[in-house]
């Protein structure tokens, strides 16, 4: 059994690791190929050049702040992720925790920045754990979210990261019922597939550009599950997620879900059948219970029969590839802006906390 720098047990390498639809189904989660710029035809001629990359750019993984932890986990391959704590000074009893995935081209230290996630936690008293994915397991430095080997219950990295949730939480005092993933892209489709794996460990999610859980069949699936996207029935979507783990019934984690309406590099409307996937899982309807506007973004909200709910879309207007935020001190306002996040007046990480209960009151929007 290997053991992480602080003697602490760790996975050993696995040996394998048509819409019939509701009809009222909201057109404004969907961007028609012509506002793009791309038609159809050019998404699959990309899709087609695409398949045969890797998977992004390079991810150089960050050194620890003086105020994190460091330890290391081994991958399924026998390449070692990596993770790090951030644990503030105001982390009491029973401390909330929050699991941290960066997306392709992003180390730690870029999307705890950019996201503010560690600031949000010197401020509330909860621990973040941040997880790395070296290029020694995926060249891009991007989560392995289209390889089933990698996002099975028990499999790959997916089962890596939930050990070294456990492994957290033996080292510190963590509320088993507020456990909570985010991410961005690849770490967002990742953080989904981790909800969906286990269910019964985590409370909730907020992704960014992320994708339904098992799109994608495998490496050359990737890119066009990406750009194009796959069109099924929330019941399609809802037993991919049922049959990673058979005979389950408990509740499954509430989940947000933030997307820019002009992303090209995973089509908007991957948000749309990741809401239907969780909507099915939840055994809501498709019809949302309330619709507002944020700085002229859209959030829709889908609750459950006692009026509580469980998924939430954000259609970032005019947004791409990034993951919202709204540098500021004032009230509701964080983050950082950088190569893969963006300034549209709306901080994703605080409306992910007042999501998850973790900060009371609605975030202020001009």
């Amino acid at each position: 059994m290997r053991r992480d720098n602080r003697g602490h047990e760790l996975p050993s390498p696995s040996t394998q690791h048509g819409r019939t639809s509701d009809a009222k189904r909201e057109s404004t989660d969907l961007v028609p190929a012509q506002e793009t710029g791309l038609t159809l035809r050019s998404w699959c001629r990309i899709a087609s050049m695409a398949s045969v990359l890797a998977a992004l750019i390079l991810t150089i993984a960050a050194a620890p702040s003086a105020r994190a932890q460091f330890f290391l986990g081994d991958s399924a391959e026998g390449c070692r992720l990596e993770f790090r704590t951030h644990v503030p000074q105001n982390a009491g009893q029973d401390a909330p925790l929050v699991v941290a995935l960066h997306g392709c081209d992003q180390s730690m230290a870029d999307y705890e920045r950019e996201s503010g996630w560690s600031d949000l936690a010197d401020r509330y008293g909860f621990i973040v754990l941040y997880a790395g994915q070296p290029h020694c397991n995926n060249p891009m430095g991007c989560f392995n979210w289209f390889d089933p080997a990698h996002i099975r219950r028990g499999a790959g990295e997916v089962a890596e990261i939930k050990e070294n949730v456990d492994i957290t939480r033996g080292q510190h005092s963590i509320d088993p019922d507020r456990i909570f993933v985010t991410g961005i892209s690849a770490g967002a489709a990742m953080g989904v597939a981790l909800l969906a794996a286990y269910p019964e460990d985590f409370a909730g999610g907020a992704v960014a550009a992320s994708l339904p859980y098992r799109i994608s069949t495998g490496r050359h699936d990737a890119f066009p599950s990406m750009l194009i996207g796959k069109d099924k029935t929330p019941q399609e979507w809802g037993d991919l997620v049922r049959e990673t783990h058979p005979g389950y019934e408990g509740s499954y984690p509430t989940l947000a879900i933030f997307h820019g309406t002009a992303d090209r590099a995973v089509n908007p409307v991957n948000m749309r059948e990741l809401k239907e996937q969780w909507i099915d899982l939840h055994g809501i309807d498709l019809n949302a219970d309330s619709e507002e506007t944020l700085a002229g973004h859209t959030r829709k909200e889908y609750q459950d029969e006692n009026g509580q709910a469980r998924v939430v879309t954000y259609a970032i207007s005019g947004m791409g590839h990034a993951l919202p935020v709204d540098p500021g001190t004032g009230p509701g306002q964080g983050g950082a802006t950088g190569k893969w996040s963006k300034d549209v007046d709306l901080y994703s990480s605080h409306h992910a906390l007042v999501f998850w209960g973790l900060v009371t009151g609605a975030p202020e929007t001009d």
